[in-house]
């Protein structure tokens, strides 16, 4: 599995949106030094996944291929709320196309997984990030936006709990209990976590 975060970095004036994860792929065995964060061809935007490996990367990859031959989706006029609205219809249809499972349920034969979709809205003039899973309840995919109204992260993968108390850790050791912003705290327990041999999910 994984361990997935992006955040906000703030220092003085200047905001950044950052994404960063481990680099393990495993299903069966172990691959160290693999891709889970991928630039898109638009290049405002980022988008990382968490979970089975066998379907985050043929609908990235199908994302990534759709956007390069999209003159109206590789265009930064577009903003990413609209391709959002694009990827989110795109992995809705290539789920449900999925066939000859023969006897299984959707449900096991789809697997769990999870992605992180963000970057710059020119719309709203701020960074939006968003976190994208298939509900079976809708048989869709459906997107949670991340509330900006608080220190701007998400978590996904495994140990995220654990990932949002030693960050809550990490910032009171910082001396920024009353702050809103961040600089590399969410890195440094990411980090961490992959050198610790107790999370055994999280490596790379």
């Amino acid at each position: 599995m994984t361990l997935c975060v992006s955040w906000i970095r703030k220092v003085n004036k200047t905001e950044e949106l950052i994404f960063a994860t481990d680099s393990c792929l495993s299903g069966g065995e172990r691959w160290h030094s693999g891709v889970k964060l991928f630039e898109l061809p638009r290049k405002d935007c980022l988008i990382c996944f968490a979970g089975e490996t066998n379907r985050t990367y043929p609908l990235i990859l199908n994302l990534i291929s759709s956007i390069k031959f999209d003159e109206h989706l590789s265009s930064t006029n577009t903003d990413i709320t609209e391709v959002l609205d694009y990827l989110t219809t795109l992995f809705t249809s290539l789920c449900n196309a999925i066939t000859g499972y023969g006897t299984q349920k959707f449900e096991e034969v789809l697997g769990e997984f999870e992605f992180l979709f963000g970057g710059w809205s020119w719309k709203q003039g701020k960074f939006k990030l968003w976190k994208l899973k298939y509900k079976f309840e809708t048989s869709a995919f459906v997107h949670d936006e991340v509330d900006d109204n608080e220190m701007f992260f998400e978590f996904i993968g495994d140990e995220t709990d654990k990932a949002e108390e030693l960050l809550q850790e990490e910032i009171k050791n910082n001396g920024k209990i009353f702050a809103r912003n961040f600089d590399m705290e969410p890195f440094k327990v990411l980090l961490s976590m992959i050198r610790e041999d107790q999370y055994t999910t999280i490596d790379g």
